[in-house]
């Protein structure tokens, strides 16, 4: 069984009154994901700091093998921001094994889909699902890249745990520009940027629960290891196959 996140980013808009409620429901935070003080600190905005991250998982845009999140990326100072080396992680290994970053013809096989799905339910988010039309319609620049890249990378899956290899430099060429591992990530001084990342993943019973993502990265010189909560236990629309009992992640304090 596979299962796709997005991580969904695309726009850069300036912090006004207008738009106090552009972040997401969690907040990233460099505390111990499976501790109290990550719990109590997880959807709570950060008091310092000069980039703010967040995230959640969205649940009317998520399936069982789908998932979707949103994430937010927030300069709160006078200086540009440049995220490089983004690399992406989950706490357990057999999360990383088995969850995959996809791009390329499985992407827009997924989108297609979905779409369908989308039309058969008929609620959506509008803004979101345009973004994902719009980073679609990008990709299909790609088609050449795609082809010499061979059949099997054409589909596009490498897992989380080798997206430092070869496979994944070559997958990466073909993410759009909105993808969350296209390149290095730039967010303007006083200024929020969105952007998406798209996870396929199997083996539900043998890889558990996901509710937090890790992310690693450089800022500036700095090396940073931020954990973001992807959602709280006992959801019910991705991973939906794992019985009820099974729908909470390793950390005791997470509900």
């Amino acid at each position: 069984m596979r299962v796709f996140f997005i991580l969904l980013i695309g726009l850069t808009l300036p912090l006004t009154s207008a738009l106090a409620g552009f972040h997401d429901k969690y907040f990233a935070h460099e505390l111990d994901p499976a501790g109290l003080e990550f719990a109590k600190a997880s959807s709570k905005e950060p008091e310092a700091g000069k980039l703010i991250i967040s995230g959640q998982l969205d649940h009317d845009l998520s399936s069982t093998y789908f998932g979707v999140v949103n994430v937010v990326l927030e300069n709160r100072s006078d200086q540009w921001i440049q995220v490089k080396d983004l690399s992406l992680s989950f706490p357990q290994a057999a999360q990383n094994k088995n969850i995959s970053v996809v791009g390329g013809n499985m992407f827009k096989a997924w989108s297609v889909a979905d779409q369908h799905r989308r039309d058969y339910n008929s609620k959506r988010n509008t803004l979101i699902a345009g973004l994902i039309g719009g980073a679609l319609a990008a990709s299909s620049k790609d088609d050449q890249k795609l082809r010499n890249l061979g059949a099997g990378l054409a589909l596009g899956a490498v897992a989380v745990s080798a997206t430092k290899g070869k496979n994944f430099k070559k997958l990466k060429a073909t993410l759009p520009s909105t993808h969350l591992l296209s390149g290095d990530i730039v967010v303007p001084p006083g200024l929020f940027i969105k952007k998406w990342i798209v996870f396929n993943s199997k083996d539900h019973k043998k890889m558990g629960y996901v509710d937090v993502m890790s992310l690693n990265f450089k800022e500036g010189k700095k090396k940073v290891t931020t954990h973001l909560r992807l959602r709280k236990s006992g959801g019910a629309t991705w991973q939906s196959d794992l019985p009820a009992l099974e729908r909470k992640g390793p950390s005791k304090y997470l509900h």
